[in-house]
C-alpha cells in the first residue's frame, strides 16, 4: 500500500513566518516510506527512505550543522514528495528502485546499485536468466532489486519450474 502526498517549500516558508517549522512537518506521517526532493524546474535532487517520514524529513530543516553537500542540497529544496510503504524493506527496494531509475543528483552511494541482486533475462540466441549486481547491458531485462542473492535464486527456480528453459549460452549442435 502507498499513499503518496506532496508539500512545497514555499508553502512551507510562507507559512513560517505566523507558525513554528514544527507545526508544518508534524503534518507528515510517523511511518515508514520514500521521501523525495525537488528543486527548482522540478529538477529531482534526492532520493531517501526513512523509517519516520516526520522524524527524517524534519531533521533536515533543523538548526544544526550540515557538511556542505547536504547545505546545498537544503538550499535548493523547492518540493517535497513522499510515498508511504507498510514496512522497512518495501522502503528499501522502492528506495533502491527509485534511484537507479532518476539518478538524482545528490544520491552518490545507490547510483550504480553495486549491493543488489538482479535477475537478468539475456538478449543472446538463446536467452537465459542470470543472477547479477551490475546492469551493464541495455540490451537484457533486469528484474529487481533483490536484497539477497538466496531470494533471487528462489525466483529463478520457480520460474524454472513453471517455464522449463535452457540453460546453455551456445546452441547444441546436432552432429553426431
Amino acid at each position: 500500500m502507498r499513499i503518496d502526498k506532496i508539500c512545497t517549500k514555499q508553502y512551507l516558508f510562507e507559512m513560517i513566518e505566523i507558525v513554528d517549522l514544527q507545526l508544518i512537518l508534524k503534518n507528515l506521517p510517523e511511518s515508514f516510506g520514500v521521501y523525495r526532493f525537488f528543486g527548482a524546474g522540478g529538477g529531482l535532487l534526492y532520493i531517501g527512505k526513512a523509517k519516520n517520514l516526520k522524524n527524517r524529513v524534519s531533521s533536515y530543516f533543523q538548526n544544526r550543522p550540515h557538511n556542505a553537500r547536504i547545505s546545498l542540497m537544503i538550499s535548493q529544496i523547492e518540493n517535497i514528495e513522499y510515498t508511504q510503504t507498510t514496512t522497512e524493506k518495501e522502503a528499501l527496494l522502492l528506495e533502491a528502485s527509485l534511484i537507479f531509475a532518476k539518478q538524482p543528483r545528490y544520491n552518490v552511494l545507490l547510483k550504480e546499485e553495486q549491493n543488489y541482486v538482479y535477475i537478468r533475462l539475456t538478449s543472446t540466441e538463446i536467452p537465459t536468466f542470470e543472477i547479477t549486481r551490475s546492469k551493464f547491458d541495455p540490451d537484457s531485462r533486469y528484474f529487481g532489486p533483490y536484497l539477497s542473492y538466496a531470494k533471487a535464486y528462489q525466483i529463478l527456480a520457480i520460474i524454472r519450474s513453471i517455464f522449463p528453459y535452457c540453460s546453455f549460452k551456445k546452441p547444441i549442435n546436432s552432429k553426431t
